[in-house]
């Protein structure tokens, strides 16, 4: 069976990551222009109805700290990889004993 896209509108993915621990960052708001998605728990999202060309994407939770890049959507989907983004609280190292 053949799919036409006759909407000119592609799909977003990708999966964020955790750039410290390498733990999957779940819950994180995935923003291309007015169109959201929220990471699930393996740390992927689907972002659709986006249109071809350049946009801005951008990253936010209250535990990660913001990022945006621009990025080329192209139809009917565009795989993004995985996203590294860094924790709002930077894991300390214990202090020496003396």
């Amino acid at each position: 069976m053949i799919e036409l896209n006759l909407t000119n509108l592609a799909s977003v993915i990708g999966r964020i990551v955790n750039i410290q621990t390498g733990q999957l960052a779940v819950g994180v708001t995935v923003q291309i222009g007015d169109r959201k998605a929220i990471s699930a728990t393996n740390g992927s999202f689907v972002i659709t109805d986006v249109t071809e060309g350049e946009h801005t994407i951008t990253f936010s939770s209250p535990e990660y700290r913001g990022y945006s890049r621009t990025i080329k959507v192209a139809i009917p989907l565009s795989d993004l990889g995985e996203f590294l983004i860094l924790p709002r609280q930077l894991i300390e190292l214990p202090k020496p004993p003396f």
